[in-house]
């Protein structure tokens, strides 16, 4: 019986059967013609995933399963870049470093900062194998410690350049396999197929992803609609359904980075460590960079290495540039660059020992010597010339154990010269077909499917099979000589498995071929395969492939890879026209997604390719930057299509970029032969309207046009081409351009016209369409201010009425920026009428909820930036305008937040290009914040503090309002309104009770200083609101205070004058604290100077009064200019009294200068300096007398500046209210004489632009010099009476005469005292010394000090610059600091040293250092201070970079 049983259950064999749903999958997919060789189901996947890695294909229906079933492919050994090394050499530190970075982040109990490590090397060096080492030593790692790792890697590709997130792209879409793998995405049997043959397409593969995508970002709290709008437009997620565009609603690319990056750090956040290798990062687009970016500040545990040849331009907007200042200043850096070099003769020894699996000491010397020398330690080569060794056998083992050259071979073994020799070699070995395959595969580029291959080689004829087996078999033989990999059907980019367009080819044929995917082993191959084909043949081949793949709908931008691809074959192609064509419609859709700089580069790339096929010759003439011959020889499409490249750039780039490029397209149209032949002249009217707005707002610096000149030909044009469209813009610019002129009539008159042609039914679409926006429509905006200006009241009424009636509601309500230009000019008067309510409504209704419900919270705008301060203003203004009406009024508002934002850094940064073009609309910017100042203060009734505070911050606005808009007819109307909001807050600024107050005197006194001629009677006004306001009130500190202030000077050394935060004399922002400052030196050194004198007579607490208010009034003179400030005022007077701690004991100081004065000499010297600047208006005395500035027609041509500063400070000091503290500083007749002499040759002496007073200067110093070196022992004084061309103290007597120092019979008297002596010289060149000494401190001391002040020096001449007064300081600003050292600073400080031998000076080792520095860094420190003019930096962002440049140079010092 046992017997019985045991054959029957031998005989029960289907027991052991396979059977299940899993075999049918099984049999299913070995079936499929798909089957590239091994395919497994998620549970494989995960069982295995922690040794392999798999490919994600789509989803298959088998019988047993409910729903769809995902499905992975392993893969290949060799999986393009990332290969598997079976042998790695070398790199030991490197990877050494980097290991030990993981280990670290892992062992660590805390979380880590993310780290980035970028490894840079050329082609060949062995970046990817490096990389590929390292996530075999961290998958090692992963094993071992049995942590969660996960290692994400990608590979960016040439045509991802412009592609949004191309390299994230497959890691967020590999990321919602695995999510949808293990939520079970795909379960409804409603997206099953019929088979594996018709199965699963992409569109509902993406609905799967986009699925998965939706109810992550519901966790992270993003909208479905900003969710649908990345996946589709930067994602590349194609829904089965409607697409989610909205043309009217823009995606903003900081949404998109946001995104992206939160997908990747929640999905990654449960691991102890994530590992993320990009190769060849050279290509990444700059929205992955800001992923990147994005995962370094907000990640933790993550570490990134990127891989890229050595970067020739920067995509990652300073990305890397900040990260490496980090490293500079920190202990522990988050960045790490490594550069690979070659490999040394031992790596090559160690290369040869793992090919022939020996130890490396066998291999005898003169094999490692001769391929060392040959390949030059490049990695690829070397392994590339060992395989050819192998393989033909030419090594052999010897007897004695050792390995060399086989015996019968010659001892000099021919083993190629270099790289491309030995791969020309092998690829002679292929037949004229194999490598006429090879080159056309080379011109599809580095990866590339069989699909397109089989398409460009048969040109749309019949395959037959023969004919593709033969290519198949090419292909094959390629792989084995590893000249090409065949890769998965996913391919390192996603776009491959849903590749419609290749799949539809193969399956359209009547034999059905499997598709492949290849790639070049390495770009050495792909460049040699190239390197060998004839440039006309390549042309052509790029041609072919072209006109393929845009038979195929590749430049239908689909799919924005492959319409790059497309762009790039007709570029090589040399079809400029088909490329610049692709090239715009890459542009306008970049564009669309507010991608501008890809936008602007794919433009520009377009226009380079002219350049390229047209080179400029060597001393060739070249119009716009382009070759002669080119513009001469093209067509009048070419020339139409290069005209309006250049447009595009225009309108996607920044003020400068805007400008310079409707400038050359100008240039372009007017010297091209070929432009009078253009049937379509459109591009015409595109570049002169643009043009025009850059020359009216300021932009264009070319004096060769004007806006008249532009207006007519854009007119003369338009009638040529009879298009009212046009006719109506040329009419609307004719007009703005009499404006820009002040010509108001006129420019009514050019309104007028357009009216009679105008309807905003018919034409403003088309405007819209060819503008940009609805030119004419602004044109009745702007009209509504010129009939303002023109007292026309019922006329601005009627055309008001008009606007809002008939042409707002026909204007499109996603573009509010023409709303707003239309509307601002109505807002204005509106509020003058005071209907600052009417005014808000019509704002938000036309132009703000618009822009919200159009765009969304997080976009922006051209004029986004004033949307919150005119709701603000309306607000306000509103509000102020109901407490006028009713008495008893009470807000209901609280301004808590307003006033927060009011004094915050945000409040006042408004970028000058918004300000040059709001200004013809009516009204400045800045007098719109200085109007939100005026309407807080007045509703701060209880709080006076903050009251005062407001209205100074609104006079300080108003005034550069001011400034911004005098003198220019075309926004006269934005002038009076600056002038009157200054007027609101003078009024209410003098209802005010001042208690406590030191700085409203000051608000009155700069109301009508700046630029302006200053009568005896405007001295007085100005001297009476001071002391009225303030006198009573100044609270002197004590004698202790003055002192103490004094010694902190002392305790700083010279250099570093004006940095130590701790001491008490630097110099800083506060106003009071630099008034106090100065005030304190001045007490100390005036009270020194009355306890030298006989009397010993002290300084009372009325006079120190005084001489607090007199300070208060000095300061109040100065502009708010960059360089010639207070600030710099308070830095001199700081040196200054440095100089004269450490030269009052000098042997000439004591020679030169009677003993009771030498205190009194001090205090003038201080004194000198405070008011040598006043009212510097920031232009140089050159600048005065080209523009025939008023105060050249008082002071005279010669040191205007300085006369100027001297005759106000005088008459101020003259003023009874000082009378006190004039009777201390000038007792005597003698004291008034040599007060008027000090100051005059000190403070004129600053005048060192004026050669003949430098000249004047030196022959001084020269005669003071062979004196001493004459008399060597001889030092006592003599009273020898000078030549008065040294010293023209004659001129002093016309002087003292003019500034009221001395009567008639006091001069006549005390003549003898005005004569030149040799102690006169003395004294004078002394003083000159230290004076000139101390107006430049900076340049010897610190080189921060240097940098800070050179910086100032420069914003303030690049001021000068764009009002027109001089030309760009720019060009020659890093060679000219050079010249002002040799040639001004070092013999100044040579002559200062001498003058004070014995005293501890370092003036010029100092001079010396900073020059040298300089040299060093001069050209970069200037391209610093261009991008922070241009840029509107931060001063300390700007200094911040220059400062971190020092630490390349080492300490000089």
């Amino acid at each position: 019986k046992k017997k019985k049983k045991k054959k029957k259950k031998k005989s029960h064999r289907h027991e052991f059967a396979i059977l299940g749903p899993s075999v049918n999958l099984a049999a299913r997919l070995m079936c499929s013609n798909y089957n590239p060789g091994i395919l497994v189901d998620e549970s494989v996947r995960k069982m295995a995933s922690k040794r392999y890695d798999f490919f994600s294909l789509p989803p298959v229906k088998a019988k047993g399963y409910e729903g769809l079933v995902p499905i992975f492919e392993p893969k290949h050994v060799i999986e393009r870049q990332w290969s598997k090394i079976s042998s790695f050499v070398g790199r030991e530190v490197e990877v050494k470093l980097i290991v030990d970075i993981a280990k670290h982040m892992l062992r660590r109990k805390e979380k880590s900062k993310s780290k980035l490590v970028l490894v840079q090397a050329h082609s060949g060096l062995g970046k990817s194998s490096l990389a590929m080492h390292i996530i075999e030593k961290i998958s090692c790692i992963r094993v071992s410690s049995r942590r969660n790792i996960i290692i994400k890697k990608n590979v960016c590709t040439e045509y991802e350049e412009h592609f949004p997130f191309g390299v994230f792209r497959q890691i967020i879409r590999d990321i919602l396999i695995e999510r949808e793998h293990d939520a079970g995405y795909g379960s409804d049997s409603s997206l099953s197929t019929d088979g594996l043959d018709d199965g699963l397409t992409h569109n509902t593969s993406d609905t799967l992803h986009l699925e998965s995508l939706q109810d992550l970002c519901a966790e992270l709290n993003y909208s479905e609609e900003l969710v649908n709008s990345v996946a589709e437009n930067m994602l590349g997620l194609k829904p089965s359904g409607s697409s989610f565009k909205d043309e009217e609603k823009k995606l903003e690319p900081v949404d998109a980075v946001d995104l992206v990056s939160d997908i990747f750090l929640k999905c990654m956040s449960g691991n102890n460590f994530v590992f993320l290798a990009l190769d060849d990062t050279q290509w990444m687009d700059s929205l992955s960079w800001k992923v990147v970016e994005r995962i370094m500040d907000l990640g933790v545990n993550f570490m990134i290495i990127c891989l890229s040849r050595p970067l020739t331009r920067n995509r990652d907007e300073g990305f890397l540039t900040t990260l490496q200042e980090e490293v500079k200043n920190s202990h522990h850096p988050r960045f790490f660059c490594l550069s690979l070099l070659p490999f040394s003769k031992n790596d090559v020894k160690n290369l040869l020992g793992a090919a022939f699996e020996c130890d490396p000491s066998k291999i005898e010397e003169n094999i490692c010597d001769h391929l060392y020398e040959t390949t030059g330690g490049m990695p690829y080569f070397t392994q590339e010339i060992i395989s050819n060794l192998i393989k033909k056998d030419l090594i052999e083992l010897k007897k004695s154990g050792s390995i060399g050259w086989r015996s019968e071979l010659s001892k000099e073994v021919n083993i190629y010269s270099n790289v491309n020799d030995l791969l020309l070699h092998r690829l002679d070995d292929f037949k004229s077909e194999g490598r006429s395959l090879l080159q056309l595969c080379a011109v599809l580029g580095f990866e590339f499917s069989l699909s397109e291959l089989l398409s460009v080689q048969c040109r749309g004829r019949r395959r037959k099979p023969k004919q593709v087996k033969e290519i198949q078999g090419i292909l094959n033989r390629a792989v084995n000589e590893r000249i090409l990999l065949e890769i998965s059907q996913g391919g390192s980019s996603y776009k491959r498995k849903g590749d419609n367009l290749s799949s539809q080819i193969l399956r359209s044929e009547e034999n059905e071929v499997c598709e492949k995917f290849y790639t070049f082993t390495h770009s050495i191959w792909l460049n040699c395969v190239l390197g060998t084909m004839l440039e006309d043949w390549k042309r052509d081949l790029h041609k072919t492939v072209a006109s393929v793949l845009e038979i195929q709908g590749y430049g239908d931008l689909k799919d924005l890879k492959s319409a790059n691809r497309l762009f790039g074959h007709w570029k090589y192609a040399n079809n400029l026209m088909k490329a610049g064509e692709l090239a715009l419609k890459l542009g306008t859709y970049f564009h669309s997604l507010l991608l501008i700089r890809e936008a602007s580069d794919v433009c520009l790339e377009a226009i380079q390719m002219w350049k390229d096929v047209y080179p400029i010759k060597k001393e060739g003439v070249d119009i716009a930057g382009m070759s002669k011959t080119l513009i001469d020889s093209i067509a009048p499409d070419e020339i139409d299509l290069l005209a309006r490249l250049h447009v595009a750039v225009a309108r996607m780039g920044d003020g400068k970029e805007t400008r310079i490029f409707y400038r050359k397209a100008y240039i372009i149209l007017t010297q091209s032969p070929s432009a009078a032949n253009m049937k379509d002249r459109r591009v015409f009217f595109a570049v002169i309207s643009g043009l025009f707005v850059c020359v009216k707002n300021g932009l264009c610096e070319d004096r060769g046009l004007s806006v008249e000149s532009l207006a007519k030909t854009f007119v003369e044009q338009a009638e040529i081409h009879g298009d009212p469209v046009h006719i109506a813009r040329a009419l609307s610019m004719e007009s703005l351009a009499f404006a820009s002129l002040g010509k108001f009539e006129d420019a009514i008159a050019s309104q007028k016209k357009l009216e009679k042609i105008y309807s905003a039914d018919e034409l403003s679409k088309g405007i819209i369409l060819e503008y940009a926006s609805d030119r004419a429509a602004q044109n009745y905006g702007y009209s509504v201010t010129w009939y303002e200006l023109l007292g026309h009241y019922e006329e601005c009424d009627r055309q008001i009425k008009y606007i809002l009636e008939e042409i707002m509601p026909m204007m499109p309500i996603q573009n509010v920026h023409n709303s707003l230009i239309i509307l601002c000019p109505i807002l204005w008067v509106l509020m003058d009428k005071q209907k600052s309510q009417e005014a808000e409504t019509i704002f938000v209704t036309y132009v703000y909820d618009r822009f919200y419900e159009v765009y969304g919270k997080n976009s922006t705008t051209y004029y986004f930036s004033m949307y919150k301060p005119l709701r603000t203003l309306f607000l306000l203004a509103g509000e102020d305008e109901d407490r006028q009406k009713e008495e008893k009024y009470t807000s209901k508002q609280n301004y808590q937040s307003i006033e927060n934002w009011v004094f915050s850094d945000r409040f006042d940064s408004i970028k000058e290009y918004i300000s040059i073009t709001m200004r013809p609309y009516g009204k400045d910017p800045h007098s719109i914040l200085a109007e939100i100042c005026y309407y807080l203060a007045v509703v701060q009734g209880q709080d006076k503090t903050r009251q005062k505070k407001l209205l100074h911050k609104g006079f300080e606005l108003a005034q550069r309002s001011i400034s911004k808009t005098k003198d220019d007819p075309g926004i006269e109307c934005a002038y009076h309104r600056g002038k009157k909001i200054l007027k609101k807050i003078q009024n209410v600024v003098g209802n005010l009770p001042h208690d406590n107050e030191r700085d409203i005197g000051s608000i009155h006194a700069r109301l009508e200083l700046e630029h302006e001629l200053i009568s005896l009677e405007d001295i007085s006004v100005f001297v009476n609101r001071v002391v009225k306001t303030s006198k009573d009130k100044f609270q002197s500190h004590d004698k202790t205070y003055s002192a103490g202030m004094f010694m902190a000077t002392n305790i700083q050394s010279w250099e570093m004058l004006g940095q130590n935060e701790r001491g008490l004399m630097y110099a800083i922002v506060d106003r009071h604290v630099m008034i106090d400052q100065v005030v304190a030196l001045l007490e100390h050194r005036l009270s020194l100077a009355l306890d030298a004198q006989v009397r010993k007579p002290r300084l009372s607490c009325e006079a120190k009064a005084e001489l607090r208010a007199y300070v208060t009034c000095i300061e109040s003179l100065y502009n708010q200019v960059e360089y010639h400030s207070f600030q710099h005022i308070v830095h001199a007077i700081i040196s200054m009294n440095k100089l004269i701690e450490m030269v009052v004991n000098s042997q000439l100081i004591r020679e030169s200068i009677i003993e009771e004065e030498v205190y009194y000499t001090h205090f003038l010297m201080i004194f000198s300096v405070l008011i040598h600047d006043v009212a510097h208006t920031g232009m140089s005395n050159k600048i005065l007398l080209d523009q025939n500035h008023a105060f050249v027609g008082k002071y005279g041509c010669v040191s205007t500046a300085e006369t100027l500063s001297i005759d106000l400070s005088i008459n101020i000091l003259f003023h009874n209210e000082f009378s006190k503290i004039k009777c201390a500083i000038l007792p005597t007749i003698h004291h008034k004489i040599k007060f008027g002499k000090v100051i005059f040759s000190s403070i004129l002496c600053t005048d060192i632009a004026s050669s003949d007073r430098m000249k004047m200067c030196k022959m001084r110093f020269d005669t003071l010099k062979d004196t001493l070196d004459n008399s060597q022992h001889d030092m006592q004084p003599k009273k020898e009476v000078c030549g008065p061309q040294l010293c023209k103290l004659v001129s002093f007597k016309e002087n003292f005469h003019k500034f009221s120092f001395l009567s008639d019979e006091e001069l006549e008297t005390y003549h003898s005292e005005l004569v030149c002596t040799q102690e006169t010289l003395k004294s004078m060149v002394l003083t000159e010394s230290l004076m000139q000494t101390a107006d430049i401190a900076h340049t010897m001391q610190d080189w921060k000090n240097f940098l800070k002040w050179n910086y100032r020096l420069y914003k303030e001449l690049m001021n000068c610059h764009r009002q027109g007064f001089m030309h760009n300081p720019s060009q020659h600003w890093s060679q000219g600091e050079i010249g002002f050292f040799e040639g001004y600073v070092i013999p100044l400080a040579t002559r200062t040293e001498f003058c004070f031998r014995n005293a501890p000076l370092k003036l010029v080792k100092l001079a010396n250092n900073n020059l040298r520095r300089w040299r060093i860094q001069g050209d970069a420190v200037t391209k610093l201070f261009i991008l922070g003019v241009e840029n509107q930096e931060a001063e300390e962002d700007v200094l911040r970079k220059c400062f971190s440049l020092s630490h390349s140079v080492g300490d000089l010092n």
